[in-house]
């Protein structure tokens, strides 16, 4: 389950594919497909995925896995939990908060939701995972072209403008992964 979830995530939104999108977002597509280098930081996220070291992952934390019940939080559907990297799940998060946003180029709003989950996220560790927003950004990133062009596109980013929003979101997180919240929506 782990590898098929992983080729959905880190490998066909990154290769030559045939799935139905928009002709400007095909464009941006077919020229991500030939940036080797784009495509590299996409295979070395796809090992580190793969490596058995860190903390419990849930490997797909989106709304409609997260149940709110009794004040509590409880986080649905975890056929594909694993031992990895915890920033993944933060990442997951973050792009699944943003994309609505970044669809509409809410620039409030996205800002909100990057800042508040890495506070969280940073807190909750007693600031010590703070280093880790790079990768936090990074599998963002990858999340936001995934849910773009790959198998699992979502239905608020097939036209071409919100669709370029996001893959331009997604690209820049990846290529050039923040260190924070405010360098990760700079020019936003």
């Amino acid at each position: 389950m782990r590898k098929l979830h992983g080729d959905h995530i880190f490998h066909l939104p990154f290769r030559e594919n045939d799935f139905a999108v928009a002709p400007a977002i095909r464009e941006r597509a077919e020229a991500l497909w030939r940036d080797e280098k784009t495509v590299a930081l996409a295979d070395e996220a796809y090992r580190d995925y793969l490596s058995p070291e860190g903390a419990l992952v849930h490997a797909d934390v989106q709304g409609g896995n997260v149940l709110l019940a009794n004040g509590r939080t409880r986080l649905l559907d975890a056929e594909i939990a694993h031992v990895g990297d915890e920033a993944f799940d933060v990442g997951i998060l973050i792009a699944h908060l943003v994309v609505a946003a970044a669809t509409r180029s809410e620039q409030a709003a996205l800002r909100d939701a990057v800042a508040t989950t890495l506070e969280a996220y940073t807190d909750a560790r007693g600031g010590r995972h703070a280093a880790a927003h790079g990768r936090v950004f990074r599998h963002a990133g990858i999340e936001l072209v995934r849910r773009t062009l790959g198998a699992a596109r979502l239905a608020i980013t097939a036209p071409e403008p919100s669709g370029l929003r996001v893959l331009d979101l997604g690209l820049r997180w990846l290529r050039n992964a923040p260190a924070n919240a405010a360098e990760a929506l700079a020019g936003e």
